[in-house]
């Protein structure tokens, strides 16, 4: 379900403080709505949030591959650093 995980935003520049936030893109092959209330996704948030080491709020976007997505947070997730891609 997911195919893709991708770190962006302040956290991986150098504008990057102690309060920025951690910003995380997720791309599945779901529609979101039914994505983000799947067990799965349920359980890869709560992994995510259980990270102890960091003071940092998390923003978790999910996107569905292969959508249309004209907008500047897109021009972000592109510049960022992927933390996961599924293989075939």
């Amino acid at each position: 379900f997911i195919e893709r995980v991708v770190l962006f935003g302040s956290s991986i520049e150098d504008r990057c403080r102690e309060s920025s936030d951690i910003d995380i893109a997720v791309f599945g092959n779901q529609i979101r709505s039914k994505a983000l209330s799947s067990k799965k996704y349920e359980q890869f948030a709560r992994q995510v949030f259980a990270f102890s080491n960091f003071d940092q709020d998390y923003d978790i976007l999910y996107f569905k591959s292969g959508s249309n997505i004209k907008n500047l947070i897109m021009d972000d997730i592109n510049k960022g650093e992927v933390l996961y891609e599924r293989t075939q």
